[in-house]
């Protein structure tokens, strides 16, 4: 893999998180990342309870409180992997006032030697897409992953009706990310030595991007109705929980090792 193959470098998300480092920290009764949310039973329905089981996140650095959610209320020992330096820090403060354990792994997940470690669970949420050729991360999936484990991971919603704003009111952003359709992950999972069982949309409502880069009046009001929409989720727990291609915000994989 080399740095062409990437949209982004370390500078970007190192950028990107000194400039969000004060963003607010998981709380428990959050209906997507918090105890019982969304998410936690989204991942639970797909590869079962994960008390005492071991989950790697591959470019896991940054506000995460989906991997919070995992350690602290699933039970799962957690690892993330992430060459963002200032992403990393976030990570430990988050962790650290949550009083919760994360293992970190501090450099580009491939170079790294993770001295043939295996877990029960790989994931990655919204790094796959930064790739123009997404074999080489599904590979390294495959070899972190153990015989009887499994991958889940995640990419926004570029198909739904969000994208359009997205497109055309956060282009530089937009520039970031590539569409790899069904078909093409499907593909590059079983070079990689894993079936993929189950593809699908999942999520927040996606009407925009809500950090657009436009000033516009159009723009900005579509900014307004997405951070609505978002709220909107905190007293309507099934906002969280959108099944729809147009609507929801992540289209999600899950694939498992073949034998």
């Amino acid at each position: 893999m080399t740095k062409k193959d990437r949209t982004t470098d370390q500078s970007f998300w190192d950028d990107r998180w000194k400039a969000r480092a004060r963003e607010r920290s998981q709380f428990e009764g959050h209906p997507f990342y918090g105890n019982g949310g969304a998410f936690l039973e989204m991942v639970t329905r797909e590869v079962g309870g994960l008390k005492g089981r071991t989950v790697i996140e591959l470019g896991g650095g940054g506000n995460n409180r989906r991997l919070l959610g995992l350690a602290k209320w699933a039970g799962a020992t957690v690892s993330a992997v992430d060459f963002s330096h200032e992403a990393l820090a976030t990570l430990r403060r988050l962790f650290l006032t949550a009083d919760t354990e994360v293992t970190v792994f501090d450099g580009d997940f491939f170079e790294l030697d993770f001295g043939g470690r295996q877990y029960d669970l790989v994931t990655h949420w919204g790094t796959l897409e930064h790739f123009a050729d997404p074999q080489a991360l599904l590979d390294l999936s495959r070899r972190l992953t153990q015989p009887e484990g499994a991958v889940l991971f995640g990419m926004p919603n570029m198909l739904g009706i969000g994208s359009y704003a997205w497109r055309r009111w956060s282009p530089a952003g937009w520039s970031k990310h590539i569409l790899h359709t069904d078909e093409v992950i499907a593909a590059a999972c079983e070079r990689a030595g894993l079936e993929l069982v189950r593809c699908f949309y999942y999520g927040r409502p996606f009407l925009a991007k809500d950090r657009c880069e436009s000033r516009s009046p159009v723009a900005l009001l579509l900014a307004g109705a997405q951070k609505t929409a978002l709220a909107a989720g905190m007293v309507m727990p099934s906002l969280n929980r959108l099944s729809s291609s147009t609507f929801a915000s992540e289209r999600i994989f899950l694939a498992l090792p073949r034998s």
